[in-house]
């Protein structure tokens, strides 16, 4: 998605070297830079993420992206700054060449090549804009749901889906938001989807259902947006690799989005909103942690702690094979149960639709109201659902999160179980 905007970018660099050669010719360049500059704010019309009902995205105002915003003058201020530092280290060569010995300063000084700067610079700023995130559980605990999924796959389907990633592995070039952390293919997929939203921001909806906190149980499908939600994408993506006749890159794409995805459908917080992007929108004093605005959202906010807190305190340093072994002790005895009937993808929806009303919501000293069903993009719709859930002044002590503690490793548990259900099964008819 970012080729074009980059390809711009490139091409005008170049230009721009071209125009700085000399200092007469430096006057000409900054009109060259208004030029940019226009050319810039265009792309970043054209890449803001959409501002649809049901995103996640943290980083945005008024629809676009915070750092989209910010990045037009940013980038007219570092080609000035360029202009200049090129002007002053031109005037002063002179000295250099002049010293004895010849040392002088190399050729390809990044004050003689502003282009490389620049290209640098938009480059850096574009990786941070690129993907908003929208996590359920983090990166540790998507991983600790794979590595346990991992453990339960048989032999066939183990050969079968390692076999598969490693033939189309993940684009070198794709920016990982958690990094390399030189696990195997198979729980290495398992943040992959989150970092692809950045390229295909369609499949933003895909991570969760927005389930009304109030509402009455149904079929979960009925509350999918018009984008898709997190049935609608494992069901189609499962039919994917299924498919033989599918291109092998697309089949291992479709495995990466179920490894995730399936994960996704048991944070609870991905499965119900009070007219909050999915408790986005409601600060909380986290211990000592006071709440405060962050761009669209609030740090701590609740889907966070959920999210990433409060899964990575149960851990307690270790790795995710470790904790994905302490959770395979600890519900061994569940695992039957919870793997009855199948692929059940409705009723893990409502459950993590009820943990959320239950237990994020509900643990509170003074349990959250229901909200109306109303879209919700910033905060400040809804009469300003952030400002006024600030003022309740939620706290998540030793006791909220002890309670929410059991929810958390229970549903990580029954997503890497369930996921591995889900493959093993896919593998029977050969994959």
């Amino acid at each position: 998605m970012l080729t074009p905007f980059l390809l711009i970018t490139s091409l005008q660099a170049k230009q721009f070297h071209a125009l700085t050669h000399s200092f007469a010719q430096r006057r000409a360049a900054i009109p060259f830079a208004r030029k940019s500059l226009r050319t810039l704010s265009v792309a970043t019309e054209v890449y803001t993420p959409s501002n649809s009902k049901s995103s996640r995205c943290s980083l945005c105002l008024g629809g676009k992206s915070i750092l989209f915003i910010l990045l037009p003058p940013l980038y007219a201020f570092f080609v000035l700054f360029s202009v200049l530092v090129s002007f002053v280290f031109n005037r002063l060569q002179p000295l250099f060449n002049k010293t004895p010995g010849g040392g002088g300063m190399r050729e390809e000084s990044w004050m003689r090549r502003p282009v490389s700067v620049l290209t640098l610079f938009a480059l850096s700023m574009l990786s941070l804009t690129a993907a908003p995130r929208a996590d359920a559980w983090g990166c540790r605990g998507h991983e600790t749901v794979a590595a346990l999924a991992e453990k339960h796959l048989t032999p066939q389907a183990k050969q079968a889906l390692l076999a598969l990633l490693t033939a189309n592995p993940i684009d070198p070039q794709l920016r990982r938001y958690c990094g390399q952390t030189g696990l195997d293919a198979f729980v290495d997929s398992s943040t992959w989807a989150d970092d692809e939203r950045g390229r295909e921001p369609a499949t933003a909806p895909w991570h969760f259902i927005d389930i009304p906190l109030g509402a009455t149980q149904g079929p979960a499908q009925n509350f999918c947006g018009a984008g898709g939600c997190v049935l609608q994408a494992i069901t189609d993506q499962l039919a994917i690799l299924k498919d033989k006749n599918a291109p092998g890159a697309k089949r291992a794409a479709a495995l990466r989005y179920i490894i995730h995805f399936v994960g996704d459908l048991h944070q609870p917080l991905h499965g119900a909103t009070n007219s909050d992007r999915g408790g986005n929108c409601v600060p909380v004093k986290y211990f000592t942690r006071n709440p405060h605005p962050r761009n669209n959202s609030y740090t701590p906010n609740l889907h966070h702690v959920w999210d990433t807190e409060i899964p990575e305190s149960q851990m307690q340093g270790a790795d995710p094979a470790e904790f994905a072994d302490t959770l395979d002790a600890e519900f061994e005895t569940s695992f039957t149960a919870w793997q009855q009937g199948g692929m059940q993808l409705d009723a893990w929806a409502w459950e993590s639709h009820d943990h959320a009303a239950e237990t994020a919501y509900g643990a509170f000293s003074k349990p959250i109201p229901v909200e109306p069903d109303v879209p919700v993009n910033p905060c400040t719709d809804d009469n300003n659902i952030g400002q006024r859930m600030l003022h309740k002044h939620l706290v998540i002590g030793q006791a909220y999160r002890d309670q929410a503690a059991s929810v958390v490793e229970e549903r990580l548990a029954q997503a890497g179980i369930r996921l591995a259900m889900i493959l093993n099964e896919a593998a029977k008819i050969g994959l």
